[in-house]
């Protein structure tokens, strides 16, 4: 619910407390219901404030900040979209290609001819873009960790492109804490694995992220090992859903034998060679990510698959069998 009252004139009251039912985040959200004063829902557990005139008196049922799971309803209600998981040890560089990509789209970049067409996780776009700005909004800096304090989680970045013929599309790219990889790379059904574990089983694409300054640096073969591990993991867990290798920071020089090793274990755990990514650019340009341009591409696509064979019945309505499309 919303918890807002109406008013006879002048001030106005709002609620102040929270909504008891489970998936109903009222006041921070609106009401489950459809409620428009808490004074009509039997579960609301709170008071009431003065507001000042001319308070908004209705909020919509989205905050505009990351997706949880229980707030996929607002863009799962008219299509299905396509859920991106974007998976790399703690400090790869994940937040910072997904907000690097965003800022490029902001600024006209079209991945396929398509264009930027609206977002429900605008706040959590801006949350992960301002510190690429100019101060006093920006840092001009990366973003900080991904921090796993998070009360609703997993947490999903929305976007939405739409077609040349106007047509829109929807993805939802995970954008959550390192760690959560790190533990499930090892046990999959280890309790702080929950998150990681949650987005492995929906996801339509994964893109595993290789960090190239851990690899050029002092413990590069620590870092080879965990990735190893995590590469094993996702492409156990994936399936015949597509899985891309990405080698993040790749402005930064790798030697060339940890190169190979890395080359070897992309080749024969998930069948393909990395592409490079890279979230410098040159001024006036948008920045290298042509591997996301890649991955968006692969994500709203759809591939042909034969349907299982069947025993002719003699009916021709029971023996029609024809190809479905299935996520790519």
């Amino acid at each position: 619910m919303s918890g807002d009252e109406p008013s006879g004139s002048g001030a106005s009251v709002s609620a102040q407390g929270g909504c008891s039912r489970t998936h109903c985040y009222a006041p921070d959200t609106g009401c489950l219901d459809g409620h428009t004063s808490h004074d009509g829902c039997d579960h609301w557990d709170g008071g009431t404030a003065e507001r000042a005139p001319g308070t908004p008196r209705q909020r919509p049922t989205w905050t505009g900040h990351s997706l949880g799971a229980t707030d996929l309803e607002i863009v799962t209600v008219h299509r299905r979209p396509r859920l991106v998981a974007v998976v790399g040890a703690a400090g790869v560089g994940k937040t910072t290609a997904l907000a690097t990509y965003f800022l490029a789209l902001r600024k006209g970049h079209r991945p396929l001819d398509m264009r930027f067409a609206g977002s429900f996780t605008l706040l959590g776009w801006h949350s992960v873009t301002r510190h690429l700005g100019f101060p006093p909004e920006g840092s001009r800096g990366f973003p900080p960790h991904t921090t796993s304090s998070a009360d609703r989680s997993p947490a999903l970045l929305h976007l939405r492109l739409a077609t040349p013929a106007g047509q829109h599309q929807d993805l939802l790219f995970s954008d959550v804490p390192g760690e959560w990889f790190e533990e499930w790379a090892i046990e999959a059904s280890a309790s702080a694995a929950a998150g990681a574990q949650w987005i492995a089983e929906r996801a339509d694409l994964f893109v595993v992220m290789s960090d190239s300054a851990a690899l050029a640096g002092a413990d590069r073969g620590i870092a080879h090992n965990n990735y190893r591990a995590l590469a094993s993991r996702v492409s156990s867990a994936a399936g015949d859903r597509p899985v891309i290798p990405v080698r993040a920071k790749a402005d930064i020089d790798v030697p060339a034998n940890s190169v190979k090793r890395l080359q070897n274990v992309d080749l024969q755990i998930i069948g393909r060679e990395a592409q490079p990514l890279s979230a410098l650019a040159e001024r006036g340009s948008f920045p290298p990510l042509e591997a996301l341009d890649h991955i968006t591409g692969l994500a709203l696509a759809q591939r042909g698959v034969s349907s299982p064979v069947r025993q002719p019945h003699g009916d021709p309505f029971l023996d029609f069998s024809s190809p479905r499309l299935v996520p790519a």
